[in-house]
């Protein structure tokens, strides 16, 4: 017999078929109770005001709003309700935008229904529920490094051809003001890095976790 009131769940989702669904398997549940649904965030608004659920299921794809921008509004109208983002796909960027709009747990609708109950039931108590976004996050981090290193190898053989080229001209021209020590250096390579910004478009996101 459960002697703690039930979760109060509010889903929010533009798909009729995965809002019942949702709502079917998590009302089944003892400890947990579904009290509205919401088809876009003008719904979601006007049912967390009425209803004051313990934890709202938020899609990110919502047809007048991101996800991300409903949690950040129903946050302000609350701070003790609890937010769980799920999702059909997303980058390691979408998760960080969600945890830090004030999402406490981060969770992909090919995942088991199991994960959803542990999510809902640990949330209002622990405050967070966070292991498949650290995971896609540690995912998005190794692509992350990966890629700049492949970008510094890039600029590497940018500089030696430019060297080279250097090289080339000062040869034809017979300079005697010539560097004989023109050539790529690991510094050199960074410059270049630097300068392309590229270094700054991917950032990793685990320490917001």
């Amino acid at each position: 017999m459960n002697l703690l009131p039930n979760v109060k769940v509010l889903v929010v989702d533009d798909h009729p078929l995965v809002r019942d669904g949702i709502s079917a398997i998590v009302d089944h549940q003892d400890d947990l109770e579904v009290v509205g649904q919401a088809a876009n965030a003008a719904e979601a608004i006007a049912l967390f005001e009425s209803l004051a659920p313990d934890v709202t299921l938020v899609d990110l794809g919502l047809p007048d709003m991101d996800g991300i921008g409903l949690i950040r509004i129903l946050r302000a109208k609350s701070a003790t309700a609890r937010f769980i983002v799920l999702t059909a796909e997303a980058g390691g960027g979408e998760i960080a935008k969600a945890l830090h709009a004030g999402a406490h747990a981060y969770l992909f609708k090919n995942g088991s229904s199991a994960k959803l109950f542990t999510a809902i039931r640990a949330v209002p108590t622990r405050g967070s529920y966070r292991p498949e976004a650290k995971s896609h996050l540690a995912d998005s981090d190794r692509v992350y490094r990966f890629k700049r290193w492949r970008l510094f190898v890039d600029m590497l053989r940018v500089c030696n051809k430019e060297a080279r080229r250097s090289r080339r001209e000062s040869v034809r021209r017979d300079s005697s003001a010539a560097d004989p020590t023109v050539g790529c250096r690991w510094g050199c390579a960074t410059t270049h890095l630097r300068r392309s910004g590229a270094a700054g478009v991917l950032r990793t996101t685990t320490h917001q976790l």
